[in-house]
């Protein structure tokens, strides 16, 4: 009786849950995008500024050759040969300014390879050269790695993180401008 009455429950709350799911999804979808600052859709010339960040003991990080400056030559490298900005010296003549940093960040709850709450992370914050207002921030965790080759899967890591920031920079830029005179409802 006990186990008849236990399903019972088990498979009401199922069915309650199951009917949740599209009301749910419906209410999400309703939601409207908000719009992406034109600045950054309009932007063709970038200043990128090398934000530092925490100084990494290589020890930590498991990669011996990590310096403090690696984050900015290889963004940098990567923003110049994506084709969509071309970078510029000085901050005066950009149409935003890119500041990148790659620290080590603590995050509550998550654990890299040694068991350690934190991980390195790329941060790119985005921001208006006229007035140095952000406009926008990204950033991605640069995923940790064990085993018999994990300082080439690391450095490889590195690079795909510095990848996936610029491919989200550009897909952020293609959105497509808000309407003049719309107003949001």
């Amino acid at each position: 009786m006990k186990r008849s009455i236990y399903f019972g429950v088990l498979w009401t709350a199922f069915a309650i849950e199951a009917s949740l799911v599209p009301v749910c999804a419906q209410q999400v979808a309703t939601i409207p995008r908000a719009p992406v600052p034109s600045q950054i859709i309009s932007a063709r010339k970038v200043f990128i500024s090398n934000a530092g960040g925490e100084e990494i003991d290589p020890r930590v990080f498991f990669l011996p050759d990590v310096d403090s400056n690696q984050a900015y030559d290889k963004f940098y490298d990567a923003v110049k040969s994506g084709g969509r900005y071309q970078p510029v010296l000085a901050p005066a003549d950009a149409d935003l300014v890119l500041e990148i940093r790659f620290s080590y960040e603590l995050l509550p709850g998550a654990y890299n390879a040694r068991g350690d709450s934190g991980g390195p992370q790329l941060r790119l914050v985005i921001l208006d050269p006229k007035n140095n207002v952000l406009l926008w921030a990204l950033s991605r965790q640069v995923a940790a790695s064990a085993g018999p080759h994990y300082k080439e899967k690391r450095a490889t890591n590195f690079d795909q993180a510095i990848n996936a920031l610029v491919g989200d920079l550009n897909l952020l830029a293609s959105q497509t401008a808000p309407a003049t005179g719309s107003t949001a409802k």
